[in-house]
C-alpha cells in the first residue's frame, strides 16, 4: 500500500505543470521543457529578445506578443495559481513609481519585461496594499534594493478604460 501512495504522489508532483506534452522553446530551439519549465526558461534567457508574433507551442494559437502570452495564459497563471497581468475584474488600480536617486545625482532605471526600455521601479499597488508599501516592494523586486521612501511627488488615479 505505502509503495503503491508513494507511486501515485509521484505521477501527480512528476507531471505537474506539463499540461499534456513537451515543448520545445520559439526563440533558441531548447526543447523537451514542460509547460512550467517553458513559462520559466523564456523570460529568464531571452528577455532581450525582440518581440515575437509566433505560434505558442502550448495551446497553438498565433499570438502577436509571445512572451507577454506565454506570461499570462501558462503556467500558474493559466491554472489560476496566481493572478495574471490581465486583470479586467479590477476597474480602479493603482500604481507606485519609484525615483531613486544616488548622491552623486544618478537615477535608479531597470530594464522592463520583454524588452520594452527602461523605467523607473514600479508597478501595480496590490489589494490592501499601502502605495508605501507597493513602492518599497516593487523596488526590491524590480532591482533588488532596499529603500527609504522620503517623499512622494505625485498621486494619480484612473479606471481602466482612462
Amino acid at each position: 500500500r505505502c509503495r503503491e501512495s508513494l507511486r501515485c504522489v509521484a505521477v501527480v508532483v512528476g507531471s505537474h505543470g506539463q499540461s499534456g506534452g513537451r515543448f520545445k522553446c520559439v526563440t533558441c530551439g531548447m526543447g523537451d521543457l514542460t509547460e512550467d519549465e517553458l513559462w520559466e526558461h523564456y523570460p529568464t534567457f531571452h528577455i532581450n529578445h525582440p518581440l515575437v508574433a509566433t505560434t505558442c507551442p502550448v495551446c497553438r494559437k498565433e499570438v502577436g506578443n509571445f512572451a507577454v502570452h506565454l506570461r499570462n495564459s501558462h503556467g500558474p497563471p493559466g491554472r489560476g495559481e496566481m493572478e495574471s497581468e490581465n486583470r479586467k475584474e479590477i476597474a480602479l488600480y493603482s500604481f507606485a513609481l519609484v525615483v531613486c536617486r544616488h548622491p552623486d545625482g544618478r537615477i535608479l532605471l531597470v530594464q522592463e519585461f520583454c524588452n520594452q526600455g527602461f523605467w523607473l521601479p514600479g508597478g501595480a499597488v496590490d489589494p490592501r496594499e499601502s502605495l508605501k508599501a507597493a513602492a518599497i516592494r516593487e523596488t526590491k523586486e524590480e532591482a533588488g534594493i532596499d529603500i527609504e521612501l522620503t517623499g512622494v511627488l505625485k498621486i494619480e488615479h484612473s479606471g481602466r478604460d482612462g
